[in-house]
């Protein structure tokens, strides 16, 4: 079964509005090198790079569309009383015309579909109790380009899973924008379009998760850009003009499609491979049947080989996933966790669970944790099994960082300029590790006995933990499984997992600087509550993952808030609420049961 705590299943405005904040001060604007390197156009004369698509290639597919799609949507857009649904019809005509203009011979375009009157079908996305929210068109692959040209197209069904890119439409050139104008530059925020696009951009994430980032097709009035969305931000592209007022030959004004939409619609529809559309390399589809889940093969390096001649660990390593992922976030600058049943390759199991996600460039690797446990605990009953982990690898040197997904991508920031960058210990780093515990939630136990001793098991790991000055820090429903095995080994009928946020003694924390160098004797909550460090040991605000601590009596500085935990807010309410004496409390429940955990902290009262 699919599982996926979104944090909060709020209206639209105020998911979007939090998606703002998210997002602020993380979004760079104007980026060149998306046109010039991505799109291989050179944005100082509007010309090709590489000849395949000459200025008079483009003249052609102007002439050969013709103005009538054009004429409409420009009255549109010039008419305030419209609205942007109006524009939907004759920008589908004008996109899926480009398209099949520049279509290879026997191949077909990638297309757009509206979607209004479809009916939007995903397995997955059904599980998951995926929010219906749509961008206004997708753009679906060459393989199924075919449905965009049914006659009835109420009964098409087009998801998530099968989408390359989307495009969202605003009316307004202005209102629309996701630029400030020039006299406003200095406003903060971003504006709607980008939050709104974002929201869509999560969930195609969460469907896809094995996309590195999303490209969006942003069109407002007469003008679009491109917008890519990774795991640490937004990269916008310069904004262009989709038409052009010009002179006709008869002497009148007249309009026309502008030679920098025809060539961007052209990459996007018949130019860019599945890699500049942002899948993984080191993840290939695997041939299978088409009614079940499909199959990935996973590493941590790019490779050319599906499946290894022989059975391999290690960084050569490839695993086939198995069904549909049992977890996807559904976070857009979180860590983007998503988790699945994959088969061992050793043969040693019959299957295994793979984790991939991504961890500030700070923070210690979930696998090194895991080794440090082995190293330092004598016994890790309670806690999921480790097998292997390590940092994926963008190529055979690169490590899978944002900053040089950009760089290899995009060509961001170009050599030799002055750009912002990514500061590195919070460069987001793709990170994935193997477990031989395969685990089911707290709420689909068996028997009671089952549940009890599933519990028991982890709260003696926690107390192992504690008597180590360790402490776990992200209890919640979904880190606290029962075993799947039919006859578990004593003292693992439960277990911990997602020990990214393990608190370690001088291991894998970011802690603020103190002048004097010495750690001070008060730790601010959240609340800006301030309690001793000898009472309560560290604190860790979980929003942001790391420490901040402050002097006696001193007021927390505001830091920008992160992307939220997840919870279980799909199933019911959680809350995980602090206390000197003890760790968690959290009450998962199901129609027909009420769960309620508290986990006491060894020698607390």
């Amino acid at each position: 079964m699919f599982n996926n705590f979104s944090s909060n299943p709020s209206s639209y405005n105020e998911t979007r509005d939090e998606l703002k904040k998210e997002v602020t001060g993380k979004v760079v604007y104007n980026v060149n090198s998306i046109i010039e390197h991505f799109m291989r156009i050179n944005a100082n004369t509007k010309s090709e790079q590489g000849g395949d698509l000459p200025d008079s290639r483009i003249a052609q597919c102007i002439a050969q569309i013709g103005t009538g799609d054009l004429i409409t949507l420009h009255q549109i857009v010039d008419d305030s009383k419209q609205n942007e649904r109006a524009m939907y019809g004759p920008l589908e005509n004008i996109m899926n015309a480009i398209g099949d203009f520049f279509a290879p011979q026997g191949r077909a375009p990638k297309r757009f579909v509206q979607q209004s009157g479809f009916t939007h079908v995903d397995e997955v996305v059904q599980q998951m109790a995926f929010p219906p929210r749509f961008p206004d068109f997708l753009m679906l692959p060459e393989k199924l380009s075919w449905l965009s040209q049914k006659p009835d197209k109420a009964h098409l069904k087009v998801s998530w899973s099968t989408t390359e890119a989307l495009v969202e439409v605003k009316h307004s050139a202005t209102k629309g924008s996701p630029f400030y104008a020039r006299q406003s530059q200095q406003e903060t925020g971003v504006k709607g379009i980008i939050a709104q696009t974002a929201d869509y951009v999560r969930l195609r994430l969460s469907a896809r998760p094995f996309q590195l980032y999303t490209l969006a097709f942003l069109i407002y009035g007469a003008e679009c850009c491109i917008a890519i969305y990774d795991r640490y931000g937004v990269l916008l592209s310069p904004g262009y003009k989709v038409y052009e007022r010009v002179v006709g030959p008869d002497g009148n004004f007249d309009y026309e499609l502008s030679y920098d939409f025809v060539r961007i619609l052209a990459r996007l529809t018949c130019g860019l491979s599945a890699e500049d559309f942002g899948s993984d390399p080191t993840v290939e589809l695997r041939s299978g049947n088409p009614q079940k889940p499909p199959s990935y093969s996973v590493g941590y390096k790019p490779s050319a080989s599906i499946i290894p001649a022989t059975p391999l660990t290690g960084p050569n390593a490839r695993y086939n996933t198995v069904g549909s992922p049992i977890w996807s976030s559904l976070s857009l600058l979180g860590r983007g966790t998503s988790v699945w049943y994959v088969k061992d390759p050793t043969g040693v199991r019959k299957k295994v669970v793979m984790k991939s996600a991504w961890r500030a460039g700070s923070r210690t690797p979930e696998s090194s944790i895991y080794e440090y446990l082995k190293q330092t605990l004598k016994n890790l009953d309670g806690i999921a099994a480790f097998v292997e982990g390590l940092d994926v690898y963008l190529d055979q040197q690169t490590p899978m960082r944002v900053q040089n997904l950009r760089i290899a991508r995009f060509n961001y920031p170009v050599a030799g300029t002055v750009a912002e960058t990514i500061p590195f210990d919070e460069d987001p780093v793709l990170h994935r590790l193997i477990l031989a515990s395969v685990g089911k939630p707290l709420w689909e136990y068996e028997t009671p006995l089952d549940f009890v001793q599933g519990c028991i098991a982890v709260v003696s790991a926690l107390e192992r933990l504690a008597a180590h000055d360790i402490l776990h820090r992200d209890v919640s429903p979904g880190n606290v499984l029962l075993a799947a095995d039919e006859s578990p080994r004593k003292n693992n009928e439960g277990f911990l997992s997602d020990l990214e946020f393990l608190y370690i003694p001088g291991m894998g924390d970011t802690v603020d600087p103190q002048p004097t160098g010495k750690l001070p004797e008060h730790v601010a909550r959240p609340d800006g509550t301030l309690h001793r460090v000898d009472e309560i040991r560290n604190d860790d605000i979980p929003q942001l993952g790391r420490h901040y601590i402050y002097p006696q009596d001193a007021k927390p500085e505001p830091k920008p808030q992160g992307p939220p935990i997840t919870t279980l807010a799909s199933i019911a309410p959680l809350s995980t609420i602090w206390n000197p004496s003890y760790m968690c409390w959290f009450t998962p429940c199901t129609a027909e049961h009420t769960i309620a955990l508290r986990i006491q902290i060894p020698g607390r009262r």
